[in-house]
């Protein structure tokens, strides 16, 4: 349930930014995009209306009902374009970290509560002397976004499997650089026809800072 909420902001908000120049006309027009689908899976009207809700008490977006309560109209605001172009997700734009460290929960395939932040602040038990953080903010990040880099369903499907097999590498006791390599490299292939997004750029750069850490 947290992973869908999540998951239905940051789409919502990738969605009507990809579609700020069309005529929008009310949230039911979002709900049978792929774009905005959860690991192939739909979202439903009240998930959308939850997530949307939550974007405007946010100042993200705005609207305006009908008498019936529809949300009509929706579109996106100066405050959701800057979340959108830095790359980062709702949560991270609307709760960022202060002085006291650049921890940040996110949402990792399979994962198990792990806390992923800034290189100095992740630890990782692991007998191979490999700095995995970087592996696991790329597939985080990847979980996050995957389905909102414009790809085609298999493409965008392919990836996340990609995305949850290089996790499970990367936090296991012992992780393999060439499996790392391999993984990661299937990534950055799999993200050449997403270039053209900011996420897509984002997690391309993600992917070569991951495979120059191998050395």
């Amino acid at each position: 349930m947290v992973e869908r909420n999540a998951h239905a902001r940051n789409v919502i908000l990738q969605w009507l930014y990809d579609h700020e120049e069309e005529q929008v006309r009310s949230l039911a027009e979002m709900i049978n995009d792929p774009q905005l689908h959860f690991y192939g899976d739909a979202l439903t009207s009240d998930e959308t209306g939850r997530a949307f809700s939550y974007l405007r008490d946010q100042s993200m977006v705005r609207a305006r009902r009908s008498f019936g309560g529809d949300v009509l109209t929706p579109r996106i605001t100066a405050r959701g374009i800057a979340c959108v172009e830095t790359g980062k997700t709702v949560a991270d734009f609307t709760n960022p970290q202060h002085s006291g460290g650049n921890v940040r929960n996110t949402y990792l395939p399979n994962a198990q509560g792990v806390i992923v932040g800034e290189q100095q602040n992740f630890t990782q038990n692991n007998n191979a002397g490999i700095e995995p953080s970087a592996f696991i903010r790329l597939a985080g990040y990847l979980g996050q976004v995957s389905a909102t880099l414009g790809l085609e369903e298999s493409e965008w499907i392919e990836l996340e499997r990609a995305a949850e097999e290089l996790h499970a590498a990367a936090t296991s006791a012992s992780p393999e650089p060439g499996r790392l390599q391999a993984l990661t490299s299937r990534i950055v292939d799999g993200l050449t026809n997403a270039a053209g997004t900011i996420a897509g750029q984002v997690a391309l750069q993600m992917g070569q800072d991951a495979l120059g850490s191998l050395g």
